[in-house]
């Protein structure tokens, strides 16, 4: 409810003022609105008015004097049924996901939007960039020339009535803290015509243009002129903020450093969250939070763009030629946070981590001392609940709630009482929940989590046995190991463990091989035309040198492999030993014979019985997680199926896998496969589709399970990035090794 205050005044040359002393501000955090009724002659106008300040001083936006975040999206009108004919109630329940996800701003790309959303931005608190309805890029495909509409004096007028009708029409709402003069419509003297006109009627806001940035002039006061097609012009200061769209984020510190640039630094767009994304999000957070100069930005963007319908009783989200239309993008529109119907993305629950309104870092392990901060600028943190478990390999050791309030931009050090005893490994795990009902999210609304790993002594995952003696046997296609009631089958051919039987039982469906290949996911698009080229779809894995002898462990067979295609892309040296107990360790060291950028993964495929569903692993979960993609995700022993674990992206990609797992096992009720390795960045992922019928199939809706269980177990599976539209995959997340060891042991029980 707003705040009501009793006023009168009359017009006087069609203007009223009067002072206000000490009024509550508005804030995203604390959306203060006052009730103002207008009278006219016979009719009442109702406006909600709310307060705060707008400034720049030295590089840095100001808020109400605080030096703020921008936590924000870009968000469009769209409805997989409606489609832009969105309704307020549409327009409420996307607002309410943000505010639920610790989201703070939206950039109404690239129009201004229904004059209901402003309302309900005012009133729920969100920050707005409220964006003028000029986007002309297009036109450069014709003539070749970005700029000829904005810088066209014919065009002049057209330019500026779209400034006047955004201005004119929203400019009373608290939540507007930018006007943008359009999106990718190059750069003319039409820009700075609605330029000068917004600063004759609003000299607060600050005005945002991403087509005049530090690539087309230096930003620098001594800077006067630039040139651009031939043309010299002087350089207009149509902007008072430097933003960006997808630069590095090494880039975005590079300009906060620079001291020949003064303005504040904002990514209107970054983190494209297309498909498995986005996975760069910590790198632009660690320069946002480490410099009050970066203002914050919009990750683009907020939902997948569909129209819904059904096949075979199916529902299928179509996109870019589905339905008949010829010039388009193909899925490029499916590039949200959240899906169509607005279930969320595993995106959005990394955004949510990384810019969660606490956090608490470690001082000192031993001790288990830690600081708790609260990020935000003008609240308390009276509302959120601290709780705390500790947990060694699933088991849980400790648990409580801390009683932590912390003012604004404050932090406070505690010591977590350690009542419990633990020699190995364990995690400290810190979570954040509202702890009040707002209208968004009922209480307990998870925030974030961080989570610490206390180091000790390592597990030992594999089941302690009885050794036996083992039994071989050669063939002139194989060598048969048995093991008490296990035998192992390796081809000679191929070097592939062919079968692994179990009193009768066969394990596997399809021999066990090296494979480097993965369904790429559309952040791969840039280089997984390099992998078709190295034929990685295809290798065939072949075997020269192979041999076997009983040792004093069990039976070691050594196999010298090649993987190819048309061309030689890996040497290999497999190692089997088949233990005395039964289990398996391979070890393989490899040598890439090729030129390339970075691989998908290297690892092993395993072809399961269908019936190998129930999973068991102690990685980064419960939600997929990757090297560069693993915010939301944390340490901990969880329990899910091949089915469950599957990340149904609309157009099939890779999903589901699990960054840092100690373990992973898969069960039939029966039998078990476990899995373990001491490699850091071991990844698992599991699916009833294999990789070449996620790669070939258009829609989700066509996938059918093949009745076997495909299962990874990798070295490394490559990170994720956001390079559908953001900077190349950094490279400290690449698999580019030439040279690689890798080791693990199955365990069958």
């Amino acid at each position: 409810e707003g705040h009501s205050l009793s006023l009168n005044g009359s017009a006087k040359n069609g203007k009223i003022e009067f002072e206000i002393a000490k009024p509550k501000l508005w804030s995203d955090e604390e959306p203060n609105l006052y009730d103002l009724y207008i009278s006219c002659g016979n009719e009442w106008i109702f406006v909600p008015v709310g307060f705060r300040t707008i400034e720049i001083k030295d590089s840095v936006v100001y808020i109400n004097g605080k030096s703020i975040k921008i936590k924000g999206v870009n968000r469009h009108d769209s409805h997989p049924t409606k489609g832009y004919a969105v309704s307020l109630q549409d327009m409420i329940n996307d607002l309410y996901i943000m505010k639920a996800n610790n989201i703070n701003a939206v950039r109404t790309s690239h129009y201004p939007n229904d004059p209901r959303f402003y309302y309900e931005c005012d009133r729920l608190g969100l920050f707005v960039v409220d964006e003028a309805d000029i986007e002309t890029h297009g036109v450069s495909d014709f003539n070749g020339d970005g700029d000829y509409l904005s810088d066209h004096p014919d065009w002049k007028d057209t330019y500026v009535d779209r400034a006047e009708k955004l201005l004119e029409r929203d400019k009373n709402h608290p939540s507007i803290i930018m006007w943008s003069l359009g999106n990718e419509s190059g750069f003319g003297w039409n820009h700075v015509a609605m330029a000068e006109f917004i600063k004759s009627r609003d000299q607060e806001r600050i005005i945002h243009y991403e087509g005049v940035n530090i690539y087309v002039s230096e930003f620098d006061e001594t800077y006067t002129h630039i040139t651009r097609k031939n043309r010299d012009t002087v350089y207009p200061k149509t902007t008072e903020i430097e933003t960006m769209m997808y630069p590095r984020a090494e880039f975005c510190e590079e300009y906060i450093l620079n001291k020949n640039y003064k303005y504040p630094f904002f990514l209107c767009e970054y983190c494209h969250a297309m498909g498995n994304g986005p996975g760069d999000l910590k790198q632009y957070w660690d320069v946002i939070y480490k410099y009050d100069e970066f203002l914050g930005g919009c990750v683009w963007e907020f939902c997948d763009h569909s129209v819904t319908t059904y096949v075979n009783g199916k529902k299928r989200e179509n996109y870019g030629g589905d339905l008949g239309n010829h010039y388009n993008d193909g899925n490029f529109c499916q590039d949200g946070l959240v899906y169509p119907d607005r279930k969320p993305h595993t995106g959005l629950f990394e955004l949510r981590e990384i810019i969660c309104p606490v956090i608490i870092t470690k001082l000192d392990g031993d001790k288990l001392e830690f600081t708790y901060k609260n990020r935000r600028y003008f609240k308390d943190t009276a509302d959120i609940a601290v709780k705390y478990s500790v947990k060694s390999c699933g088991k849980l050791l400790s648990s409580g709630e801390l009683n932590l309030v912390v003012n604004p931009q404050e932090e406070v050090v505690f010591i977590l009482d350690k009542d419990f005893d633990c020699k190995f490994s364990y995690e400290i795990d810190f979570e954040y929940t509202s702890n009040i009902d707002t209208e968004w999210a009922p209480k307990g609304n998870y925030l974030g989590h961080n989570q610490f790993i206390i180091d000790g002594e390592k597990y030992d995952f594999i089941t302690a046995k009885t050794a036996y003696k083992p039994n071989l046997n050669e063939t002139d296609s194989a060598y048969i190991i048995t093991v008490e009631n296990k035998t192992y089958i390796i081809d000679k051919q191929t070097a592939k463990l062919e079968q692994i039987e179990v009193l009768g039982d066969k394990i596997l469906n399809a021999p066990t091989s090296l494979n480097l290949w993965r369904v790429p996911t559309d952040n791969d698009r840039y280089v997984k035309g390099d992998w078709y080229k190295l034929g990685l779809d295809k290798l065939v894995q072949t075997c020269g040198d192979i041999s076997a002898t009983v040792t004093e462990n069990g039976v070691e067979v050594k196999a010298n492999v090649t993987l190819g295609a048309e061309n030689e892309v890996c040497d290999a040296v497999i190692t089997y030993t088949i233990l005395n107990t039964g289990d398996v360790k391979v070890d393989t060291v490899a040598d890439m014979k090729c030129e390339f950028k970075l691989l998908p993964r290297f690892g092993f495929e395993f072809v399961l019985d269908d019936k190998f569903s129930d999973i068991e692993y102690y990685g980064y979960g419960p939600y997929e997680s990757y090297e560069d993609k693993r915010l939301a995700s944390r340490l901990d022993v969880f329990k899910t199926t091949v089915e469950d674990n599957f990340e149904a992206y609309e157009k099939p990609q890779e999903n589901g896998a699990h960054y840092g797992t100690k373990y992973v096992t898969l069960s039939n009720g029966k039998n078990t496969v476990k899995v373990v390795s001491s490699n850091d960045k071991f990844s698992f992922n599991a699916s009833k589709y294999s990789l070449k019928q996620m790669h070939d199939a258009r829609h989700n809706d066509m996938l059918e399970s093949e009745n076997v269980t495909y299962f990874y177990a990798d070295y490394r599976n490559s990170a994720i990035g956001s390079n559908s539209c953001g900077p190349e995959l950094n490279d400290m997340f690449k698999i580019n090794e030439k040279h690689i060891e890798y080791s693990l042991i199955i365990e069958i029980m």
